[in-house]
């Protein structure tokens, strides 16, 4: 089956790339023709620029109030400017030489409509949320003419309901779908009551491959020495708190990685200029990992690292920590760190078995 998948594959973000990959790595070992379109929401593009616009106006200069605020901005402008710009090239490699395989240019909606599919699946991610996509796309919602089958896979919102105002357009193009699945059980029973017919909640697809298949995406080299890693999807004092904490009860050093270069941590070991493949290699050489992503997350689980999960409250977190019996792995809190504890990796992964066997099944009845 000829099969194009329609997601934020050009969001410089770890999660979006990983799961449009394996989504697709997925899909082809099934023996599908899968691509990804070459769609990208301007939104979403214009939310990662080549290079970090001026944070300050040439009418600012008159507003002397404003001045203070000014060169604190400028100041972190020109301290993390540089890693911005590496880390913008390293995904944009990723992104022509992996996902799109130096394929076609992006394409517009008509251009998506025409292209000869046996079927569109759309997702993962939180493509039908209205802020992120500058408005709701159409594209997202496959709401253009076609006789290829249409398929959701995963698909999210950022709220924990539709909102009002998008009600109706959700049940017109939803309803056309020939399946539709998503990420969250409360966005699938409220589907499902929408749509009168039954809406499945699936795993992320970036857990639906092994540690083993992100391998081939990293270096071979090992770690040159110990540490924990800090991975910030958003900056937190509590996770850089437990972080500390953690590295100094395991006399290690701490790497963090950030999505901006923090000029107000610049005496800490940060980065932020890493890659997808440099995301993978450094929690794959990890000693412990203490994050608030939820692709942070899940990385160390498919590792099978020693982690924390740092945040106060996050159902989407929280539902893949409950499904694998890892709630103890939740803190908000230094007092709440216990290293004695030891993850019981053997029992966790049979049952990600189970939930990703049932995902699978769900693309094979949808693809039928």
């Amino acid at each position: 089956m000829k099969i194009g998948i329609l997601t934020f594959h050009n969001a410089h973000n770890y999660g979006a790339v990983l799961q449009a990959y394996a989504l697709r790595t997925v899909l082809r070992r099934k023996g599908h023709d899968v691509h990804i379109i070459n769609y990208q929401n301007p939104a979403i593009t214009a939310s990662y620029p080549a290079r970090l616009p001026f944070p300050v106006s040439k009418r600012d200069i008159f507003h002397r109030s404003r001045w203070k605020n000014d060169l604190r901005a400028i100041r972190q402008w020109a301290y993390s400017y540089a890693s911005w710009r590496r880390q913008w090239v390293k995904f944009d490699a990723f992104l022509g030489k992996v996902l799109l395989e130096n394929d076609l240019p992006p394409l517009s909606l008509q251009e998506v409509a025409a292209l000869d599919l046996d079927c569109y699946i759309c997702g993962s991610d939180q493509i039908w949320t209205d802020f992120l996509t500058g408005g709701l796309d159409p594209v997202y919602f496959l709401d253009f003419p076609t006789k290829a089958r249409k398929i959701s896979y995963g698909a999210s919102i950022f709220t924990k309901q539709i909102p009002p105002a998008e009600v109706d357009y959700f049940r017109e193009t939803l309803s056309r779908f020939d399946a539709v699945s998503v990420r969250e059980a409360s966005l699938a029973a409220e589907l499902s009551n929408l749509l009168h017919k039954p809406v499945t909640t699936v795993l992320d697809p970036s857990m639906l491959l092994d540690a083993a298949d992100y391998n081939l995406l990293c270096s071979s080299a090992p770690a040159k020495q110990k540490y924990v890693f800090a991975y910030f999807l958003m900056e937190n004092d509590m996770v850089s708190k437990c972080a500390t904490a953690i590295a100094q009860k395991l006399d290690l050093p701490l790497l963090e990685m950030h999505f901006y270069k923090q000029y107000g941590l610049r005496g800490h070991n940060q980065r932020a200029d890493f890659g997808p493949e440099d995301f993978l290699n450094h929690i794959r050489n990890a000693e412990f990992v203490v994050t608030n992503s939820f692709h942070g997350t899940v990385f160390s689980i498919l590792y099978q690292k020693p982690f924390y999960s740092v945040f106060e409250d996050d159902a989407r977190k929280e539902s893949i920590l409950q499904s694998l019996d890892l709630s103890d792995r939740h803190i908000f809190s230094t007092e709440q760190i216990d290293l004695d504890t030891v993850i019981d990796y053997p029992s966790c992964h049979e049952k990600l078995r189970s939930l990703r066997q049932a995902s699978l099944d769900f693309l094979d009845t949808a693809l039928c």
